[in-house]
């Protein structure tokens, strides 16, 4: 296939995402081989155009499948689209794994009836099956099975544990910024930090505590809609978080009614997850007060664009701060946040560990604070784990004084060497 102009892509995916399968047809009748053209663009052209930061190597189905648009996918299908066409990004992930791990039984039956490989793996090495039976898509893995696709279940995801009942379970957080039961929590993301992991599986421990969970406030550029149901389904939460955000096309006034809604849906019993857009900021702002006064946590998400900066602690209406480490992130330490979150809620005895670890930031600390999520089982491969403010504690305080033994150890050599 002939290079495409990057017009021709991003006029491609802007009608994918769109919906408009009209539209759509009308591309393809012009240039039909962009049914198959991968994702191109600049960063510029992401916020210009709402599209999300280039990801690599995605395709039209691969995009309309995680957006769970099933007319969309049949329509790139019956234009040639290839069903097996997967990512050519580390992952490798291909439409229907996607399918599989979202429950989205439709566009699964359409891809295998177009001839996708029932077998098909991506992330850790997990199969379409695997991830399906793992997130209790039942009837995903009938069609699978039908297909032909081989059954070889594993026992090695287990369900998530139980969350302790005073902090998230998420070292990283119960750390650096443990978050209040009650009130306001900020979180400044950023393109490649893992932030809509992380709210995710703040999402996911707060259902399997019995929470109720409400995500509102603004889409945020560049992403839209189906880039919020992408996030939910891959992460099992499509039928758990209530959702009321109105279309970026949507009025301003509509899009403030769908915020408020969701404030009401909430009530005050749910864990409530704010996203601030730049546009909207002062609506956020405005009913900063009456959140703070609800009887669950308020997460208040920054806009994506890096137009806010963190709040800082001091006259803050937040009582904590989560912002992430871009060098954890190259790391690939996750969750990537970041030392410099801050709490005021952080009981006497975490606070006073977190200020030494701090001060005396070791390796090992780092990598002790890196930690599989239940949302990320079928991509890593790997069990979640949740791990009690007691084990925690007490892991940081063997790490610190490792460390001050191994300093103490460096001087009396050098001592030594300069008295020979």
């Amino acid at each position: 296939m002939a290079r495409s102009d990057p017009s021709d892509v991003i006029r491609m995916y802007t009608a994918m995402r769109s919906g408009d399968v009209v539209r759509v047809e009308r591309i393809l009748d012009e240039r039909p081989e962009l049914v198959e053209v991968r994702e191109n663009w600049t960063r510029s052209d992401s916020f210009t155009h709402r599209l999300p930061w280039t990801r690599g190597g995605g395709t039209p189905l691969l995009r309309a499948v995680e957006r769970g648009d099933a007319g969309m996918v049949r329509l790139l299908l019956s234009r040639g689209a290839d069903p097996n066409g997967a990512c050519t990004c580390s992952a490798g992930e291909s439409p229907l794994w996607v399918a599989a791990l979202q429950g989205e039984r439709e566009i699964a039956a359409s891809l295998l009836s177009h001839g996708a490989h029932p077998d098909a793996r991506a992330f850790a090495g997990a199969s379409a099956l695997e991830v399906a039976r793992m997130r209790g898509h039942d009837d995903v893995v009938a069609a699978l099975l039908d297909a032909g696709a081989t059954d070889t279940p594993r026992s090695d995801f287990p369900p998530c544990g139980a969350v302790p009942a005073d902090a998230t379970g998420i070292k990283a957080i119960d750390l650096w910024c443990p978050l209040p039961e009650r009130g306001l929590a900020h979180l400044t993301p950023g393109f490649g930090l893992g932030a809509a992991v992380l709210i995710s599986e703040l999402s996911l421990r707060a259902v399997h505590k019995g929470t109720s969970v409400v995500w509102t406030g603004f889409v945020q550029a560049p992403t839209d809609l189906g880039d919020v149901h992408h996030a939910l389904a891959e992460s099992a939460l499509l039928d758990q978080v209530q959702v009321s955000m109105a279309s970026p096309s949507a009025t301003a006034e509509d899009k403030v009614a769908a915020f408020d809604r969701g404030i009401r849906l909430a009530g005050g019993d749910a864990f409530l997850v704010v996203f601030a857009e730049t546009g909207h900021l002062l609506t956020v702002e405005e009913r900063l007060l009456a959140l703070s006064a609800r009887r669950n946590l308020t997460l208040v998400v920054a806009p994506l664009d890096g137009s806010t900066p963190p709040p800082v602690e001091a006259g803050s209406p937040y009582l904590a701060s989560i912002t992430f480490d871009i060098e954890r992130a190259r790391r690939n330490r996750w969750p990537a946040v970041s030392a410099e979150s801050w709490s005021k809620v952080a009981p006497a005895e975490t606070a006073e560990l977190s200020s030494l670890a701090r001060r005396s930031m070791t390796d090992e600390i780092d990598a002790y604070l890196s930690q599989p999520f239940h949302v990320a089982e079928p991509v890593t491969g790997v069990p979640g784990e949740t791990v009690s403010v007691e084990t925690l504690r007490s892991r940081i305080r063997q790490l610190l004084d490792a460390s001050s033994a191994s300093r103490s150890e460096a001087r009396s050599d050098r001592i030594a060497g300069s008295a020979r």
